[in-house]
């Protein structure tokens, strides 16, 4: 029913290497992400141009069929080898996911095609759901060259949602929207 996409193919330009294989307390950041997503489904794929880099990782590797797109061009990929109904997106450079913030944007899809957690008032449409009747405008976006997730999210049904249950704390909340993007943010986590 829910297929996760684990976003693996981006260039790491502002970390200067490739940040899904970064060590972070003794394992691949990427693994961090797959341990977590494991709790909440386990139909996921890679995304990556580079399917060699992650053959540690027993999951399917899904190359972009638009290269160098960005994570729209994931999201039409994975969506165009499965069957799932819903797609749940997770980025690489996310190390501190936490499966219960999926849980709570599974459960608030309702009759909505996308459904995005809002947190400290930004969109987080990298932690979002998307559903498969999208498939036909990701690829018409795609098409155009328009790439921006929020521009797909502005042209379907979207629930943006920042009322989270009780049994999600700060710190988890705070932790799971946490991008390692620089080396600077990296090294910090490396020590704590």
């Amino acid at each position: 029913m829910v297929r996760a996409i684990v976003l693996a193919g981006g260039e790491s330009r502002r970390m200067g290497q490739n940040k899904a294989l970064l060590s972070l307390y003794g394992k691949p950041m990427i693994t961090h992400v797959v341990e977590e997503i494991e709790r909440f489904t386990s139909s996921i794929v890679i995304s990556t141009n580079e399917p060699n880099l992650f053959s540690f990782l027993s999951y399917l590797k899904v190359e972009d069929h638009y290269k160098g797109l960005g994570p729209l061009a994931a999201l039409e990929s994975a969506m165009a080898q499965s069957e799932e109904e819903w797609f749940l997106v997770a980025a690489c450079d996310m190390p501190f996911i936490n499966h219960k913030i999926y849980n709570e944007v599974f459960q608030n899809r309702g009759l909505y095609k996308a459904v995005v957690p809002v947190y400290d008032g930004r969109i987080q449409p990298m932690s979002a759901l998307y559903h498969k009747d999208l498939y036909p405008l990701i690829v018409q976006l795609l098409e155009a060259n328009n790439l921006r997730m929020v521009d797909l999210l502005n042209l379907t049904s979207t629930n943006y949602f920042s009322s989270f249950s009780n049994n999600i704390n700060k710190d988890e909340m705070e932790k799971h929207f946490i991008n390692l993007n620089y080396p600077d943010q990296y090294k910090k986590w490396q020590t704590k």
